[in-house]
């Protein structure tokens, strides 16, 4: 069994890992995700993964909670106790009930696809990104492009598409002032833009439903025996993630 966190930790990665816990502790989850990932970068301590992932659970971000979830798993696996193994395995087991794999089919290529304000990259992406399930804001721009900017709704639907067209700028006409001496010169009237918003398109393809009060069960490691919320119902209850020894 591995000491602590608190004593294994040494210098940059153990002022950052302790800064985490007081913004976690503060409710400032967001600041806290950050620490905790600048002291995984500095010791590898597979550790700091489970704390990411019950900070972004705080958050509501089930599909964040999951992937680093995965990744404790990958690098605990011969480190771990059997318990906290299966603890984490059926958390990440819960939470695929919750997570929808989206393909964003975007015309241009190379346009950037924003989820609630995060970019997730250049599209085409190498595989479907994993949403949380409910009301997610989409935004997808490129320079010579109108943005376009959409609500669109996740729920029953495991694997979902979203196809998007971009409008391009309509660039301005310059006037011709080729008239002869004493003719009027013609000036092309302004185009005013389409009324109702960006002229771009997009659908969800399979369906969806609204979802809500979706939670995934986990407990932080530096606080024992606390729950952070349960799962979804028709799970079988709460999957409890117990805290490390100290």
């Amino acid at each position: 069994m591995p000491p602590p966190l608190g004593e294994s930790l040494q210098g940059g990665a153990r002022a950052d890992y302790e800064s985490g816990k007081l913004l976690f502790t503060n409710q400032d989850f967001q600041s806290a995700i950050v620490k905790f990932q600048s002291a995984y970068d500095k010791s590898r301590d597979a550790r700091l993964l489970w704390n990411i992932a019950a900070t972004h659970n705080r958050l509501k971000r089930y599909a964040r909670t999951q992937d680093f979830m995965r990744r404790y798993l990958a690098e605990a696996r011969c480190s771990a106790s059997p318990e906290d193994l299966v603890a984490a395995e059926s958390a990440v087991a819960a939470s695929e009930n919750i997570i929808s794999n989206v393909t964003f089919s975007v015309d241009p290529a190379g346009a950037e696809v924003f989820v609630d304000d995060e970019s997730y990259g250049q599209v085409p992406f190498p595989s479907p990104v994993r949403l949380d399930t409910g009301q997610r804001r989409l935004k997808v721009s490129k320079s010579g492009y109108l943005e376009h900017i959409q609500t669109f709704v996740l729920g029953a639907e495991k694997n979902v598409t979203v196809r998007v067209t971009l409008a391009p700028e309509k660039r301005a006409v310059k006037p011709s002032v080729g008239a002869g001496l004493g003719e009027p010169i013609s000036v092309p009237a302004r185009q005013s833009p389409p009324k109702g918003g960006v002229p771009a398109w997009v659908w969800v393809a399979g369906g969806a439903v609204a979802a809500a009060g979706l939670a995934v069960g986990g407990y932080f490691i530096f606080r024992p025996g606390e729950p952070v919320s349960n799962v979804p119902a028709g799970t079988g209850g709460s999957v409890q993630l117990p805290s490390f020894h100290w």
